[in-house]
């Protein structure tokens, strides 16, 4: 059978990163391959990631443009711009069907060119960063029944799952904070195929005047992604006191040292 590979870009202890010159914009990738599709013009499979994180602004309040979890064609994505851009686009593809990029943004920042509904929202994007989908972050309280706010740039970790059923072409985001279980209700929930956009991969990207931490991640394909030992992550307070006005000097010197990953690829076609 043939296979059409794909390539994720997902943090590792030994990645490498890009760093832009200024102090106050960067992007940062690592790189492996996966399988998303058994052809290049069949469905996309699922998919379940997992992670916990921590935007720990440098100067209060200000709050950068947060972070993203990304599926994207190439391992580098040319031309694009850090900041505003996330270091996905620039301005003359932003939005363009060609770019078969589909991203959950964590955004900390309220951009009108991209109809941002506030600064503080979780969004999912296709081929551009006006999101198809967005609301204020929040989590599903099972104890209230309601859903309670949630500050993406209050320095606390927090727990994201982005869950993508194929058959179904169900596309989930939810977010509980650290201790918490994960909630029946996820933040998001849109029916969309995702098929003709899935080309090649997945990458985070962080960007400016933040400390923007993964402290753990699961990522699976065709699975539920597995859950991680949350004791044994380090505390977000401790890793942003840490950093300095160079974010990518501090990232590239330390941030192998706090990094955990799971993978659980069994399911995954070879």
């Amino acid at each position: 059978m043939s296979l059409f590979k794909l390539v994720a870009f997902l943090l590792f202890p030994q990645i490498a990163f890009a760093a832009s010159d200024s102090s106050s914009s960067f992007t940062f990738n690592g790189f492996s391959p996966f399988t998303f599709k058994t052809y290049s013009n069949s469905s996309a499979f699922s998919f379940s990631t997992y992670f916990v994180f921590a935007i720990v602004p440098d100067f209060q309040p200000l709050g950068g443009h947060g972070m993203a979890f990304v599926i994207a064609p190439t391992r580098g994505l040319p031309g694009s711009l850090p900041s505003t851009y996330l270091g996905l686009f620039n301005e003359s593809n932003n939005g363009i069907a060609s770019n078969h990029i589909v991203a959950v943004e964590l955004d900390t920042l309220k951009s009108s060119e991209f109809n941002d509904i506030n600064d503080n929202h979780v969004g999912i994007d296709i081929t551009g960063l006006e999101s198809v989908l967005a609301k204020p972050t929040a989590y599903y309280d099972e104890k209230t029944g309601s859903f309670q706010n949630l500050t993406l740039n209050s320095g606390h970790s927090m727990q994201v799952w982005i869950e993508y059923d194929g058959p179904s072409q169900l596309f989930n985001v939810t977010l509980a904070p650290l201790n918490d279980g994960k909630p029946s209700i996820p933040l998001l929930s849109l029916r969309y195929d995702l098929s003709p956009i899935i080309d090649y991969v997945c990458r985070i990207s962080a960007a400016p005047l933040l400390s923007s931490i993964v402290l753990g991640w699961s990522f699976n394909i065709n699975g539920v992604a597995q859950p991680l030992d949350l004791s044994q992550l380090p505390s977000s307070l401790e890793l942003g006191q840490r950093s300095n006005p160079r974010l990518d000097s501090w990232f590239a010197c330390d941030f192998h040292r706090f990094f955990t990953v799971s993978f659980s690829l069994c399911s995954l076609l070879c």
